[in-house]
């Protein structure tokens, strides 16, 4: 057996490792240092890609203070944008013009996508929108997650739900299902005023409650009542979230979502009237959402109880907030003329018919004040309210003249025929009722646009509660939307010019 040398004092001796030299050493930190500086390379050309993506998907603001034509050859419907990242804007088109051949085809309608405020366009609807109509939502916190609403009238699905995560690259269909547990009947999934807030999709339901007796001779008329309903599972089941209305007869007419807490919740409901023209066979095209008794409620825990904190609002009125600061409310618009209806009492009003009145709060509707409104801004078509709090306003003609078909506008047109609509309340038997459609529907399906010219529009700054003139229109036309910028006291203005060789849609920087 091998014995280990022990020293003088009989301990074990272990041997001594030779040292280290310090060339091996220093090689060494060498390469430490050469992996360090590989890897932060490397990082850095992670991030150079990522930030060369992100710049591929958008472009810094255009100049502001002057009108730029940006887009023709369609009819407009809508446009919007997300507030992630305002140079991406959708619009919701038809292709053509209102009277062109191009009406007959049933794929008309499509979605436009621009990643630069509206300089460069991409066609990305092709097969997505069946039917005349469109509806488009964007997620505020994702401008590349986008809705879209079909209404193919194909059984057995007739209405449906496109959803993209790619800024419509490509599409998925959802068959989206309505659940009221009060109805013994389904109720068909066809949502209007879509709206997308974090993971929670929002929209109004008309929803029938029940029939109501007309006279002797005529059967009965569904009731038919706007509800406001939600969805957390992106688009695939919807729920009532104002049920506490139902029992009062007292339907949606107009909502806003607060967007840092969407359980916060503003609704203006009244009393629903029927619609005028009532069809045995659905179209599934947008019926308005009249309604007199109008009262602003509030909720802050998503619809379980609501709070009533504005009264004696006249009737087609709307509630608008800006999204910067969620806690300034307006609430307003021009004062429409109140169908006649059996039984119903005239209501008195300080407003006049024809007049624009407005609303605002501060605080998250504790308390109000009326907006005062220049002489000259008695008729108002269209009103929109910025990031940061201030209103934009187009004055059109005064009510007593003939009326503007606008996109987002009620009109009465002449229905086409049909055997087994059933007449409404208070309608004229002798002939056919009228039906009331959202005008911008009217325009590509009836061409009868109607349009005056938009003499300025102005600007109401609540920090100095004062309103002043923005620009003057490049053209005769309508203010068909605003959008967010980065700078919160900024906004797009899209304007769209009405011409012989149809529309073109203008932008404007403020």
């Amino acid at each position: 057996m091998k014995m280990q040398e022990t020293g003088n004092t009989g301990q074990q001796v272990i041997p001594s490792l030779p040292a280290r030299p310090k060339r091996n050493r220093w090689l060494a930190g060498i390469g430490a240092f050469i992996v360090v500086i590989l890897l932060v390379g490397l990082t850095a050309l992670v991030f150079a890609q990522l930030k060369q993506h992100q710049t591929a998907e958008t472009s810094p603001t255009p100049p502001t203070g002057r009108w730029q034509q940006v887009l023709k050859g369609y009819t407009l419907i809508s446009i919007t944008s997300a507030r992630s990242n305002p140079a991406i804007v959708y619009a919701c088109v038809a292709r053509g013009t209102p009277g062109g051949s191009s009406q007959s085809n049933t794929n008309t309608i499509t979605i436009l996508r621009s990643t630069d405020f509206g300089d460069h366009w991409q066609d990305i609807g092709k097969n997505v929108i069946a039917g005349g109509t469109c509806q488009l939502a964007v997620n505020s916190a994702n401008s590349n997650d986008i809705y879209a609403v079909s209404y193919g009238n194909s059984a057995p699905n007739p209405v449906q739900l496109k959803h993209s995560q790619d800024g419509g690259k490509t599409w998925k269909t959802i068959q989206p299902a309505m659940h009221v547990p009060s109805l013994q009947t389904p109720v068909q999934w066809a949502i209007q005023q879509l709206q997308v807030e974090g993971n929670h999709l929002f929209g109004i339901q008309w929803i029938t409650t029940r029939a109501l007796p007309v006279a002797p001779s005529i059967k009965s008329i569904p009731y038919l009542v706007p509800r406001l309903a939600t969805s957390v599972d992106s688009g695939h089941n919807w729920t009532i979230i104002d049920n506490q209305f139902a029992t009062q007869r007292l339907g949606v007419h107009s909502y806003a979502i607060d967007p840092n807490n969407s359980n916060t919740i503003y609704e203006l409901v009244g009393a629903s009237l029927l619609p005028i023209d009532l069809r045995s066979v659905p179209t599934y095209d947008p019926l308005p959402i009249l309604g007199i008794n109008q009262e602003l409620y509030k909720t802050t825990d998503g619809g379980a109880t609501w709070q009533s904190i504005l009264q004696s609002i006249p009737y087609a009125s709307q509630v608008q907030l800006a999204i910067d600061n969620p806690q300034v409310i307006y609430v307003g618009g021009t004062i429409g003329p109140l169908p006649l209806l059996p039984g119903v009492p005239r209501q008195s009003s300080p407003y006049a018919i024809g007049s624009y009145h407005l609303q605002m709060s501060t605080n998250g509707g504790s308390t109000w004040q009326n907006v005062a409104i220049p002489s000259d801004m008695q008729s108002i078509q269209n009103w929109f309210v910025s990031s940061g709090g201030q209103v934009y306003a187009s004055p059109t003609i005064p009510f007593s003249s003939q009326p503007t078909v606008i996109p987002g506008a009620i009109q009465p047109v002449t229905p086409v025929s049909n055997p087994g609509s059933t007449p409404a309340v208070g309608a004229n038997l002798s002939r056919p009722s009228p039906m009331y459609r959202p005008a911008s529907f009217v325009a590509i399906h009836n061409q009868t646009v109607s349009v005056v010219p938009s003499q300025f529009i102005r600007r109401y700054d609540p920090t100095t509660n004062s309103w002043s003139d923005v620009t003057n229109p490049p053209t005769t036309g309508f203010m068909l939307q605003l959008t967010p910028v980065e700078s919160t006291s900024g906004a797009v203005l899209w304007f769209v010019g009405m011409g012989d060789n149809g529309q073109v849609l203008y932008r404007f920087i403020v």
